[in-house]
């Protein structure tokens, strides 16, 4: 059968187009020929079709060989250009050669042109295998180093949506094309979603998809590639996704594999009509094995980096609720981590109050507004369905929840689009609601909801323990105040048993407060003073009132006698264990600083502080009252009488510190 040539003839004279058309097919062409004496119809035939060789004048009325060469070489075509002219100067042969033109023959020598024409046919042919080996050649190094690119990423990376990005651009430049898609398959939801789209892959519908839907749920579904000559037309494309298709791209879906685990599908469109070829298929396959592997691994590394921030969230609220019984600073903590780790916009915690039939907002993150909503009823809202029937509500799209009142109306505020609450509750006994909430629908998986649990378990235990400890402490308190009571009731009967004036002891129990108060001493060793003060004289209870209340001078066995209250104090005092810290002032008030006291001859700072306060308040105030046996001193004279002592009986700092005391008082 005779080979097929294609000539386009640049000639204005019609024999001697034909002339040359008859010599080729006398060489055993067959002959498919147009001929042009214009550059408009040159331009025109070269669009028309693919060209084996151009034959072409010199001298043309409206056109020459230049610009017909130019014409053949903007088309950036490898097709052969051979001048035959009657009259060519060789000066003008020579500069069209260099210009790229293959020959030139002379009109009167015909016989050359079948050799030529052969010549450079072959030669374009070998040019053609060339450039084919250079482009294939080319194309398996992009496809090469689009893989080592990917390969590199996938190993290195440690998030999906670091290396999503890469492995698809990378994946359509080995493809020399720029439309793309890979949909990840979410467990949790039975739902294939978007994970990164390129070119007109943006532009459709980015709703998740289930297995079975469309082309991308068929391939999930089957494993099996699907190729498709025109997305656009494919009977199996998403409807809800056809209308945004552009017609006139073909491409191929193919599944991403784990060990038989299905991990998504990977979307490459080209532009018809060309299609992706068998070599392709097998990159995109061997790249789609590449990053099931790596997403696989990633997942695991995601999945174990998850875990252990739960690890740590836990770690952190148990040191919080260890270290801190503030309730509010727990709170805050847990709820930081609700946020963090669950990855949701909102959250709070409201705290059960029985008795008011209420839940009371306790902590909270995340809202846009402060809120004015103090408490929620417990009847007509989420929180208390929470509470009553003792169990999670899930409502993952509130525009469909019915509930119409304030909770609502937050939530519109808010734009919320779902809720979960969970019950607090510590050994049966609830103790509040944990409630979040998102601005975008949530699909919860099983570990997502067995965090939150376990954090609701935490927040649980922490109002327990502070609840427990706020009623310990209020019992502690009100057994103290009944102590304290029963110390002042004490005191009291022994005033009226020595005979005393009214309210001595609570008298020089507050000024011995005030003075030890001014000397710097802390809070609570203030209390344990206090407490000493009202019991100084606590010991007198063991001494008949035949001693304890004779009017008259005491003999030296009367004085031992009235001097053994002091230890009649510790022995009964000590004993009780709340007491004991109190007993400086009972058992050490009449020791003397030069160490000439009772009961141990202590000396100087031997002696209790507390003491020492108290024996320089203790001499005043009996020194101003009226005895049996002696009237009462001025103040002057008393004030003296304590100076003089200073250094021998009393702490001389101690003195100091009480005229300045009386001083800032007369002031």
């Amino acid at each position: 059968m005779p080979e097929a040539l294609a000539v386009l003839i640049v000639e204005d004279s019609e024999s001697d187009a034909q002339i040359i058309i008859r010599a080729l097919k006398k060489a055993g062409y067959q002959i498919i020929s147009e001929q042009v004496e214009t550059a408009e119809e040159m331009r025109a035939a070269l669009e028309s079709r693919e060209w084996n060789i151009v034959i072409s004048d010199f001298e043309l009325p409206q056109f020459d060989g230049r610009a017909a060469l130019k014409e053949l070489q903007a088309t950036k075509s490898d097709v052969p250009f051979i001048i035959v002219s009657g009259a060519i100067a060789e000066k003008d042969a020579i500069e069209m050669m260099l210009s790229g033109a293959q020959d030139y023959l002379d009109k009167n020598d015909m016989a050359r042109l079948i050799p030529v024409v052969k010549r450079e046919l072959r030669q374009a042919s070998i040019r053609g295998k060339r450039r084919q080996a250079e482009e294939e050649l080319q194309r398996r190094l992009i496809e090469l180093e689009s893989v080592h690119t990917i390969s590199n990423a996938l190993r290195t990376a440690r998030l999906t949506e670091e290396a999503l990005p890469l492995l698809l651009d990378q994946t359509l430049a080995a493809l020399a094309t720029d439309a793309g898609v890979i949909w990840l398959y979410d467990s949790a939801s039975d739902e294939l979603r978007l994970a990164v789209a390129r070119g007109w892959f943006n532009d459709i519908n980015k709703s998740p998809i289930k297995p079975n839907q469309g082309i991308a749920g068929m391939v999930f579904t089957t494993g099996n590639i699907h190729i498709t000559k025109d997305f656009a037309a494919d009977p199996l494309t998403y409807l809800a996704d056809g209308n945004k298709i552009p017609s006139g791209w073909a491409g191929i879906c193919m599944p991403i594999l784990s060990d038989e685990k299905k991990i998504g599908v990977l979307f490459i469109s080209v532009p018809a009509p060309r299609e992706i070829s068998p070599a392709q298929i097998k990159l995109l396959s061997s790249l789609a094995e590449m990053t099931g592997a790596a997403l696989y691994r990633m997942r695991l590394h995601e999945e174990t980096e998850r875990r252990l921030r739960n690890v740590q969230a836990f770690h952190e609220i148990d040191q919080a609720i260890t270290a801190s019984l503030d309730l509010s600073i727990i709170l805050d903590i847990l709820l930081n981590h609700v946020a963090a780790q669950l990855g949701v916009d909102a959250a709070t915690v409201l705290l059960f109050r029985p008795y008011q039939n209420i839940l009371e907002w306790t902590a909270k993150i995340g809202f846009r507004a402060k809120s004015k909503q103090a408490s929620v009823p417990l009847h007509g809202s989420l929180a208390g369905k929470v509470i009553l029937e003792r169990r999670n509500i899930q409502i993952l799209d509130l525009e469909q929840y019915p509930q119409k009142n304030q909770t609502a109306a937050l939530w519109a505020n808010e734009e919320f689009k779902s809720y979960i609450g969970v019950p607090l509750i510590v050994k049966g006994e609830i103790k509040g609601v944990l409630e979040v909430f998102n601005r975008q629908p949530l699909t919860p998986n099983p570990e997502w909801l067995d965090f939150l649990n376990t954090l609701a378990g935490q927040a649980a235990i922490a109002i327990e323990n502070t609840q427990l400890f706020t009623n310990l402490q209020r019992a502690n308190q009100e057994l103290s105040i009944a102590y304290d009571a029963t110390i002042e009731g004490w005191a009291h009967a022994l005033d009226l048993r020595d005979k005393k004036a009214e309210g001595h002891t609570l008298r020089i129990t507050e000024m011995t407060t005030m003075l030890a108060l001014k000397m710097g001493m802390n809070e609570r060793d203030l209390l344990h003073l206090r407490r000493g003060a009202l019991l100084h004289d606590i010991g007198t209870m063991g001494v008949p009132d035949t001693i304890l209340l004779k009017p008259g001078k005491l003999s030296a066995e009367e004085r031992r006698a009235i001097q053994q209250h002091v230890q009649f104090a510790y022995d009964m005092l000590f004993p009780i264990r709340y007491l004991r810290p109190a007993l400086d002032i009972p058992y050490c008030h009449h020791e003397w600083w030069d160490g000439s006291g009772y009961p141990r001859g202590l000396k100087g700072e031997e002696i209790p502080l507390a003491a020492r306060i108290f024996a320089v308040i203790d001499v005043w105030d009996a020194l101003l009252s009226d005895r049996p046996y002696r009237a009462a001193w001025t103040s002057k004279k008393t004030l003296k009488y304590i100076k003089d002592l200073a250094g021998k009986q009393f702490d001389a700092r101690v003195v100091e510190a009480f005229c300045k005391t009386l001083e800032s008082a007369e002031e």
